[in-house]
């Protein structure tokens, strides 16, 4: 199936481009759309184990599970002072 990704800060620049589509298997979850993407796209794969997931304007956890078509923003750790 394929998800949407909408991306944030340094994954945009790495990326540059603020959405991606990535596919993943059938009932796949957060925590398995983090191992697709370091796999299918290593120079965002770096930024996978420190940033957070929404869908829907929420937070969620490695064990959402996902669903075709479903628009996923990945926002990595911002710092700043």
């Amino acid at each position: 199936m394929t998800v949407r990704l909408r991306l944030f800060a340094q994954l945009k620049d790495v990326a540059k481009k603020d959405h991606l589509e990535i596919q993943v298997k059938e009932g796949a979850t957060i925590g398995d759309l983090r191992e697709a993407i370091k796999h299918q796209m290593p120079q965002l794969g770096k930024f996978m184990s420190s940033a957070t997931f929404a869908v829907n304007d929420e937070y969620v956890g490695a064990e959402q599970i996902l669903q075709d078509s479903m628009t996923v923003a990945i926002i990595p750790p911002i710092s700043g002072g």
